[in-house]
């Protein structure tokens, strides 16, 4: 039982199993992600269910919208590093033209 108290227990060999319904979430949500990741991962997710704390909803929908959050995250970052990219290409190729203009 005081193996049950211990949050860090999902790090030890005092852990419960992760459910299926987690290992399937898990994969789900983070499906880029080593092996290892996967495991610590359901691990503690298991841990934190059963003392209570929060943890990702398990319902379809809502894995989906998480799934539909990383996506945008994702889909954003990446915008956002083109249109960076394009912006500090334009700000070199403009001082360039200028360089050559007398008195600038």
């Amino acid at each position: 039982m005081a193996a049950r108290a211990n949050p860090d227990r999902w790090k030890t060999v005092f852990r419960s199993d992760p459910t299926e319904e987690i290992v399937a979430a898990v994969a789900e949500l983070w499906p880029e992600r080593t092996a290892t990741f996967h495991l610590y991962m359901e691990l503690l997710w298991q841990s934190r269910a059963e003392d209570d704390k929060p943890v990702p909803a398990m319902e379809p929908v809502a894995r989906t919208q998480l799934r539909a959050r990383r996506a945008n995250a994702a889909v954003l970052g990446e915008m956002t590093q083109l249109v960076d990219a394009e912006e500090q290409r334009r700000d070199q190729e403009d001082a360039e033209v200028l360089a050559r203009v007398p008195g600038w």
